[in-house]
């Protein structure tokens, strides 16, 4: 294998990049030449320094204010809106702050790095419709689902007319086209005139206005007036809507299961369960036994979830890390949800004596070591 040593692009107090390094230290390599998304943002030609690196692992963005504020800042700018600022925990400007995001990935393909995961195909795991459509034309079950860009969102009023127009059912998940960790996703299901909005959200209410935020508590919405806020609020930015389809459960509990899929091969699992139809863990779901999963929806179900994940992997064959999240529904057939260039981040989880960080770093050295052969 080369001796150069890895890169990393990265917000490097975060816990995914001190995670990276301290597995590429555990294998006794060289240590990686670091790059922070700050610096990228204020000066692309940072990346410079990473130029003779034999691999450069390019990671999250997230969970660093400033650089989300310089990313909202360029979002507008690309969307040709005016200059918006968000408080912290705020719901709002989705589609910009991709936008801002995107232009952070074209300032990396344009360095043109060795990147473990291509830009591109973190670029298509970013744009929920972008994946969808991808994997429907691969062999991967999905939920049926319908698209409300930014224009066609303006004409949606009412959650009777979401339901109507997406044609998807009476009970669907309604998703931020570009979203991330729940934020922003809503469960909605209709009996006769009667809909119930359930979201990870909180309205703060003053005298100026309401304004949205993310929240780490999931609450039901079944005023009408408190839904047609939220939905208005959220329509400014596009969405998709998906079919809700019943979970399988253990121990009552709903669940489904995140797959990290690493050089094809379905490695880490673990199984997110909830009373409620979010399963993000911290929207308070918990990790699921995986003997009692197993117990629940038999080995052989949980073998074609992982398969499931092998196959959507394959629509990005260059992508050394891709998370997949998998469904089964309650006769155990798998479906995939999303898809998260991101997604390894699994505190605690094991496989075959790996963590998710040292089982990418020998990937990566196994990379490198085709290359050389």
């Amino acid at each position: 294998m080369s001796s150069t040593p890895f890169g990393l692009v990265a917000n490097l107090a975060n816990r995914r990049a001190t995670n990276f390094l301290e597995a590429v230290r555990r294998a006794g390599l060289p240590s990686p030449l670091v790059c922070g998304w700050n610096e990228v943002i204020r000066d692309p030609t940072v990346l410079d320094r990473l130029r003779e690196c034999s691999l450069v692992r390019l990671d999250s963005a997230g969970e660093d204010s400033d650089v989300a504020d310089a990313l909202l800042h360029r979002g507008t700018k690309a969307l040709g809106k005016p200059t918006a600022t968000l408080k912290h925990g705020e719901l709002a400007h989705i589609d910009a702050q991709h936008a801002g995001f995107s232009t952070a990935l074209a300032l990396v393909a344009d360095a043109n790095l060795p990147c473990t995961n291509p830009v591109d195909d973190i670029a298509q795991t970013f744009d929920k419709w972008r994946c969808h459509t991808m994997l429907d034309e691969s062999p991967t079950p999905r939920p049926p689902t319908h698209l409300f860009d930014r224009d066609q969102s303006r004409n949606v009023h009412t959650l009777h007319d979401l339901l109507d127009a997406a044609s998807l059912g009476d009970r669907i998940f309604l998703k931020p086209r570009y979203g991330s960790s729940g934020s922003g996703v809503c469960a909605i299901r209709r009996t006769g005139k009667r809909i119930q909005m359930i979201a990870p959200i909180e309205l703060n209410m003053t005298n100026t206005g309401t304004t949205l935020y993310n929240s780490l508590r999931v609450k039901a919405f079944h005023e009408p007036a408190d839904q047609e806020l939220v939905l208005s609020r959220l329509m400014r930015d596009s969405y998709i809507a998906e079919q809700w389809i019943r979970k399988a459960k253990v121990d009552g509990q709903g669940f489904d299961l995140r797959v990290v899929v690493i050089n094809g091969e379905a490695r880490h699992t673990v199984a997110r369960a909830s009373t409620h139809p979010m399963t993000n863990l911290h929207l308070g779901s918990s990790r699921a036994d995986m003997a009692a999963v197993e117990a629940a929806v038999s080995t052989d179900a949980l073998t074609r979830a992982r398969s499931a994940a092998e196959i959507a992997a394959q629509a990005l064959p260059n992508s050394l890390v891709i998370g997949v999240d998998i469904l089964l529904d309650h006769t155990f057939e798998p479906y995939v949800l999303e898809m998260n260039a991101f997604g390894d981040l699994l505190p605690g989880i094991t496989h075959r004596g790996e963590s998710t960080y040292d089982a990418a770093v020998s990937a990566m050295v196994g990379r490198m070591g085709s290359r050389d052969a």
